[in-house]
């Protein structure tokens, strides 16, 4: 490794994006964005009905004790919630963190997606977007989903 990757290296540029975040600071831009993906970007889906993600584990916690409740004791809420967890499948244009622009940059290279439709994208085309080592430009593949919900 040369002198430059070394001390770049040490000064662990790459700063978690989420405020409660007790890990903040790391070395390389993959190390960073997969603790995005595996700490926050995340969903709950319960394993116990249909029900749609949760993107809130409150909301998730809300849901088991309503509709689940006696299926697990309280202590053992956490771990249910754990098993429930996986990383988001899409993400927000808009949800870029450094910049207002990608996603208007999306609708005018696509303009056949109404303006109301939500444009997401994978977290392997958000994650080419955040690191300019990787990928210089905001270009990618973009999927509109219906309706601002």
């Amino acid at each position: 490794m040369d002198g430059r990757k070394h001390i770049f290296n040490d000064l662990k540029p790459y700063v978690c994006l989420f405020a409660e975040c007790d890990l903040r600071m790391f070395a390389d831009p993959y190390t960073w964005f997969d603790h995005e993906l595996q700490e926050h970007r995340v969903e709950w889906c319960c394993q116990f009905c249909n029900h749609p993600p949760y993107y809130s584990l409150e909301r998730f916690n809300s849901h088991m004790h309503a509709h689940h409740g006696q299926k697990f004791t309280e202590t053992q809420l956490p771990t249910v919630a754990k098993l429930c967890q996986q990383p988001i499948e899409t993400i927000a244009a808009s949800d870029c963190p450094f910049c207002e622009v990608w996603e208007t940059g999306l609708r005018v290279m696509n303009p056949q997606v109404p303006k109301e439709d939500l444009l997401v994208v994978t977290p392997s085309n958000f994650d080419a977007m955040l690191v300019p080592t990787w990928n210089n430009s905001h270009f990618c593949t973009i999927t509109p989903v219906g309706g601002r919900g």
